[in-house]
């Protein structure tokens, strides 16, 4: 790996932090886990308002899959993704995808029962793959 691009990963893998978790904390938690809540969603609990400071570990837990799904497409899209539009599709996967995808399968209402691994590195490989089908069909486009 070259050096710039192992410095713009890292870069990333640092913003992934900070922005996530204020995504997560204004919408995410609230989305995947808030009461009450749908097969599709939560509906409660957005900027953690109503969430009891026992769950607060819980919430730093489910924060950090969601970290790392943002991290996985950070790699995925390494050096071919300028940062402003990495961070606003970091910020839609911390707040929205990540959260309803947790809430549809780790949420006692959630419709899809597997978990593990698999929902946070799968979720973070579609995304990934989802932006280098966009970004090839945009070039092919373009000439």
């Amino acid at each position: 790996m070259e050096p710039r691009l192992a410095t713009n990963v890292l870069f990333k893998n640092m913003v992934d932090s900070s922005v996530v978790a204020l995504a997560f904390w204004l919408l995410g938690y609230g989305l995947a886990f808030g009461e009450p809540s749908s097969a599709f969603a939560g509906l409660g609990e957005f900027c953690l308002i109503g969430t009891a400071p026992a769950a607060l570990a819980y919430v730093f837990f489910q924060y950090s899959f969601s970290a790392t799904t943002a991290t996985i497409i950070s790699g995925g899209t390494a050096g071919r993704m300028r940062v402003l539009g990495y961070l606003i599709f970091t910020l839609f996967v911390g707040a929205l995808l990540h959260p309803l995808v947790a809430h549809w399968i780790w949420a006692p209402s959630g419709f899809l029962k597997f978990g593990g691994r698999n929902a946070v590195f799968g979720l973070g490989f579609c995304c990934s793959f989802c932006w280098w089908w966009c970004c090839f069909d945009l070039m092919k486009a373009l000439g």
